[in-house]
């Protein structure tokens, strides 16, 4: 039997976003890839050839999300919470990493796959990120009303972290977007 192997996402619908304006995926992360006479945007990847026994898949979609600011408001809302009300020792605003943002998308991708944090090629979960930065953990959220609605769902976790139900299932997401 041979495995799958992500190879190229050329994206996934992010569907119904919050916000009215919208953007499209980033320019910087795509390349333009001809497939039987077409000429297609494709998410770049770190696999371009499939290893022995294995094959490469397309994902076809779209990735829309809200505005970069937006976002960076409504988790930067969450971690100043925490840190006003004691959670965490100190506040510190995040700022947008393209670099993040593309490790995001191919995450997202697999995501919409497996369910878990797992890569799609068995790599090292963690193979998936710029090693430029110091990664805490993964923030994934499964729903069909957008992107905002996956922050507030991490938010929601506060309630547990408050009662001292501190377990990875339930405070996670919030934990690692505090820090």
């Amino acid at each position: 039997m041979k495995k799958i192997v992500f190879a190229s996402a050329l994206a996934l619908t992010l569907a119904g976003a919050v916000l009215t304006n919208d953007v499209f995926a980033n320019d910087r992360l795509v390349a333009t890839q001809t497939t039987d006479g077409k000429n297609e945007n494709v998410l770049t990847s770190e696999v371009l050839k499939p290893s022995s026994g294995n094959v490469l898949v397309g994902i076809k979609g779209e990735f829309v999300a809200p505005h970069q600011q937006s976002i960076l408001d409504a988790i930067n809302a969450i971690c100043k919470e925490a840190a006003d009300e004691g959670l965490v020792d100190k506040y510190v605003p995040i700022k947008w990493s393209t670099d993040l943002e593309k490790a995001a998308f191919a995450r997202a991708t697999e995501a919409s796959i497996t369910m878990d944090h797992t890569r799609l090629s068995s790599k090292d979960l963690w193979s998936a990120f710029p090693t430029s930065n110091s990664i805490m953990g993964e923030n994934l959220a499964w729903n069909h009303d957008g992107f905002l609605k996956a922050i507030e769902q991490w938010r929601a976790e506060k309630a547990d972290y408050v009662k001292k139900k501190i377990v990875v299932q339930t405070t996670g997401n919030l934990v690692t977007m505090s820090r």
